[in-house]
């Protein structure tokens, strides 16, 4: 799950709206929202909030901003408390998130204290700062649903994925003319299988384990009724196969992917049943760059994710790249919703970069304002 970071940013251009006369596009950084004709010019400092912040009601009605939300999905019949920043297209141009003027964050501080005796204002109002407490805002977090299979006992080496910021929020760690690639980011549910180097408890042998599981959560195979786990199904013989060789009783192996098709989210492709499709591996914690990876899928049929592009790192191919009809299905076939969510873009050569926070790999994700403002959909994890 990414970070939520709500920063005082810098307008850094203002553009005319090619379909409205009364409405401007507003630079921020790398992100772009639709904001009132006149407004802001370049050069003014704002609070940005990006898609997915959740605000409280209360909040976002002093602000002003509540029409500009959406509310929270149910969970369980019952809504819960909160509103939703969401990214739409206005007269064709994409709008994401929200900004307020400085003038309204100083009027959010009144509700604060600050040190009595200083008429300075506190240190960290400046551009860069990260504001988000002011406003009690959080990040919105799909809703978990009732998933089968029980929970089997967590390994450290059985490891989660890394989590995956929005690029717009990093956008200089990825240098231009970098070698990268971009695969379209699949709207299902983030499954792992691997092998893992386990000692029986019971004679202290070393035993080599096959482990599936969800995003944060490893699965027993059976239930207590004896159900199979949809997360075992995906430990297919290619799979196996894969798993074994890279093991070879000394490595701990985890293949990452994404199971999705009719009944996981809103999202279907034009699928009869549930597929598995691969997008990272890692031996003994450490994550194969493309290359190896590719490798590795293709020798034992393992099928990938789509890949988009594979070549220079550019802006204007992050934007080209980000919207359009998703790859897996014709246009027909795909659904109410026929775009793509997104995509996933990873330098070809693995990297870590402290700014990005977490375990610090440079794999980033630019997200579509249409997935967005989609109706009806579904976002579990």
């Amino acid at each position: 799950m990414s970070q939520l970071i709500v920063k005082i940013r810098e307008i850094t251009e203002v553009l005319p709206h090619p379909n409205a006369d009364r409405l401007e596009i507003l630079k921020i950084d790398h992100w772009q929202t639709i904001y009132n004709k006149d407004a802001f010019k370049a050069g003014d400092q704002c609070v940005y909030f990006p898609p997915d912040t959740v605000f409280p009601e209360d909040v976002a009605e002093y602000l002003g901003i509540l029409n500009y939300t959406s509310p929270l999905g149910k969970v369980n019949g019952i809504r819960p408390p909160g509103v939703r920043v969401r990214a739409i297209r206005l007269r064709g141009e994409e709008s994401f998130g929200l900004v307020i003027t400085i003038d309204a964050l100083d009027n959010v501080m009144q509700m604060f204290p600050v040190e009595e005796d200083s008429d300075e204002p506190p240190a960290f109002l400046e551009v860069g700062s990260d504001v988000a407490f002011l406003f009690g805002v959080t990040k919105y977090t799909p809703p978990e649903p009732c998933r089968d299979g029980d929970a089997a006992s967590p390994h450290p080496r059985f490891h989660a994925y890394t989590g995956i910021e929005n690029i717009r929020n990093f956008g200089n760690i990825i240098q231009e003319g970098e070698e990268v690639t971009f695969t379209e980011k699949l709207h299902g549910m983030n499954a792992r299988v691997g092998k893992i180097k386990t000692v029986d408890d019971e004679t202290g042998d070393v035993v080599w384990e096959y482990m599936c599981g969800s995003h944060g959560v490893r699965r027993k195979e059976f239930d207590a009724k004896e159900v199979r786990s949809q997360f075992w199904n995906i430990l297919t013989d290619p799979v196996k196969a894969l798993l074994d060789e890279l093991c070879n009783n000394e490595n701990n192996v985890v293949l990452f992917g994404e199971i999705f098709g009719p009944g996981v989210q809103d999202m279907q492709y034009g699928l009869k049943g549930k597929i598995f499709r691969v997008f990272d591996l890692s031996v003994n914690m450490k994550y194969l760059g493309y290359e190896e990876k590719t490798t590795a899928f293709n020798a034992h049929s393992v099928i990938p994710v789509p890949i988009l592009y594979r070549g220079e790192f550019s802006w204007d191919k992050v934007n080209e790249f980000t919207s359009g009809p998703t790859t897996m299905c014709d246009s027909d076939d795909a659904g109410k919703f026929k775009g793509r969510e997104g995509i996933v873009i990873t330098p070809v050569v693995e990297r870590f970069d402290v700014e990005v926070g977490g375990d610090g790999r440079v794999i980033l994700k630019s997200i579509s304002a249409d997935y967005h403002a989609r109706k009806g959909g579904t976002e579990f994890q």
